[in-house]
């Protein structure tokens, strides 16, 4: 199996990429994670506040409710207990992102010929650093077995394309934000000794281009 990783910060235009090989047949894809449980912990708090005022379970539909068994057998979490964002408590955050990746990452099928991953391992290693919090041993013990054969670096769009954000009454310039994790991704995937091919500022169609000739 070939392992192609997708990554750069969240300015970087990764998402509208990875999303194209998510949607085209013969690639197995591996969704950002961090993305995922912050959708799954938003319903998960939405659904429990939803039960408050109602005094009675909600109806789900089937896949909804998959969700929520496969987030409590893997998390152990119940769901009267306070939701976890980067935000309000990162070390834990970053802890259940780097064991649900390492999970993904073991559960994907040996005969797959070639698999695209948003981010990996060494993205949740390099969210540690960018915290200044000291990667935990199962973490880094992970990243050093783990195999990938080409990392894509998505450049940092240019600042023009990005607005303030108001978060507690502060504006926030999301790229000034994403400068110090580009070059920390950059420095966690040399360390590595990972082959990776800087991709710069241009259409999605020119970097899904790019990508699919370096895969072949």
């Amino acid at each position: 199996m070939r392992r192609f990783v997708i990554t750069g910060s969240s300015c970087s235009g990764r998402t509208a990429v990875f999303d194209y090989f998510k949607r085209t047949n013969g690639y197995y894809t591996l969704a950002d994670v961090a993305c995922y449980l912050i959708e799954l912990e938003d319903w998960r708090l939405s659904r429990k506040r939803l039960e408050e005022r109602a005094a009675l379970p909600i109806n789900s539909d089937a896949s909804v409710a998959n969700l929520l068994e496969a987030w409590n057998l893997r998390m152990g979490v119940k769901l009267e207990e306070k939701a976890v964002f980067p935000w309000t408590d990162t070390e834990r955050f970053l802890e259940r992102v780097y064991k649900l990746q390492a999970e993904w990452e073991r559960e994907i099928p040996s005969d797959i010929p070639v698999a695209v991953f948003d981010g990996s391992l060494v993205d949740c290693a390099a969210q540690y650093n960018l915290h200044e919090i000291p990667v935990p041993r199962e973490l880094a013990d992970l990243v050093r077995g783990a195999i990938y054969d080409t990392v894509f670096l998505f450049d940092t769009l240019p600042e023009k394309y990005w607005e303030g954000v108001e978060v507690d009454g502060h504006i926030l310039n999301p790229y000034l934000q994403d400068k110090p994790i580009h070059a920390l991704l950059r420095r966690a995937y040399e360390e590595k000794g990972s082959n990776i091919i800087e991709v710069g500022f241009m259409s999605v169609a020119e970097r899904v281009a790019l990508i699919k000739g370096s895969i072949g």
